[in-house]
């Protein structure tokens, strides 16, 4: 299962000062450490409206933490008495006045947060598993879904539509870890199918009418798929681990609009994750501490920024529509791999 979606919200006795930059973006090019505001904290998911609109989303010490970008500077956000004790593990926007985002509390509560444009509204339910936090996709104010999992082995999956004004359960393809839109009819998401025996990797497409699950994709054995990128109809990435016997390798998987090819992917401990467009011919993705870029068939790449005695630990990325810039934001994490203080980056102007 995706252990990098859960939370891992671990106390800091550090001082801000030390690490606290200013929250304001440098006008540079190039991937760069752009703020380390919050000691004890991680952030976990962003999404992008717009150069001047972002929305970032996790927790620490303090409690849930969300963050947003007006085009200038990241603010703290409040929230509602309601939302305290959860942990913020998925953020999805179609637009500032719906932002959409899901936690949970560790325990027995799962939570919806929506904005807007101008109050939150907070809905909690129990959780269905172990604690687990439904991930979200926005695509209009009347086109939302939430992709949870339900059971203690099997896990089986939790799959809710909004419309506008109701929320209705819909017979789910498998468990979803990441899922990108193109539009309302056209939806790609990665995860798993559960079974009594076990978990194995799914891809799922949907069409407008039903969830459609690929099998077989271009692989020999069994697959753990770890994240999706939709450049278009007839472009769409997906990335894991493929593992026979003891052996596990990553793999990168391309959809031409009929058929599936496995593309050759860097050699890295861990799969490729957080696959992003990047404005252009090619995607973003993240591994052992270096940000990938695959472009026109070549791969490169460039170290994760950090600060000394730190390594930055990235949680996920999004394209910022009209350029090539890219938000990711993780935490800053000392040798033992524990979060003292969230972290965001950015690509690009």
């Amino acid at each position: 299962m995706n252990n990098r979606v859960q939370a891992a919200i671990i106390a800091a006795a550090v001082a801000v000062a030390a690490l606290a930059p200013a929250t304001t973006a440098e006008a540079a090019t190039g991937w760069r450490l752009t703020a380390a505001p919050d000691a004890g904290a991680e952030l976990h998911d962003v999404a992008v409206v717009s150069a001047k609109d972002a929305w970032a989303v996790g927790g620490g010490k303090a409690g849930p933490l969300v963050r947003h970008w007006n085009g200038r500077t990241w603010t703290k956000v409040a929230l509602p008495k309601a939302a305290a004790g959860a942990s913020l593990l998925s953020v999805s926007a179609s637009s500032s006045s719906n932002v959409w985002i899901g936690g949970h509390n560790g325990r027995s509560t799962q939570f919806w947060l929506h904005w807007n444009g101008r109050t939150w509204k907070v809905i909690t339910g129990p959780d269905l598993s172990e604690p687990v936090a439904p991930k979200l996709l926005a695509i209009s104010a009347k086109d939302v879904w939430s992709f949870g999992w339900k059971g203690d082995g099997p896990f089986y999956p939790d799959v809710r539509h909004y419309n506008g004004s109701r929320w209705s359960k819909v017979a789910g393809p498998g468990i979803v870890f990441e899922v990108r839109a193109l539009s309302s009819k056209d939806i790609w998401a990665v995860g798993a199918n559960a079974y009594r025996a076990g978990m194995a990797g799914g891809v799922y497409h949907w069409n407008g009418k039903s969830w459609k699950t690929f099998r077989p994709l271009p692989l020999t054995s069994y697959a753990d798929y770890s994240s999706v990128v939709a450049k278009s109809a007839k472009d769409v990435w997906v990335s894991g681990r493929r593992t026979s016997g003891e052996t596990s390798t990553p793999f990168l998987a391309h959809w031409n609009g009929s058929s599936w090819k496995q593309v050759a992917a860097p050699k890295t401990k861990q799969g490729l994750t957080a696959l992003t467009k990047d404005g252009a011919s090619g995607f973003w993705a993240e591994a052992d501490g270096r940000f990938f870029h695959y472009s026109k068939g070549k791969w490169t790449s460039t170290p994760v920024p950090s600060r000394s005695g730190y390594k930055t630990a990235v949680y996920g990325m999004a394209f910022i529509p009209g350029g090539t810039s890219v938000w990711a934001v993780g935490a800053l994490q000392d040798k033992r791999e524990v979060a003292r203080y969230d972290a965001i980056l950015k690509l690009g102007r």
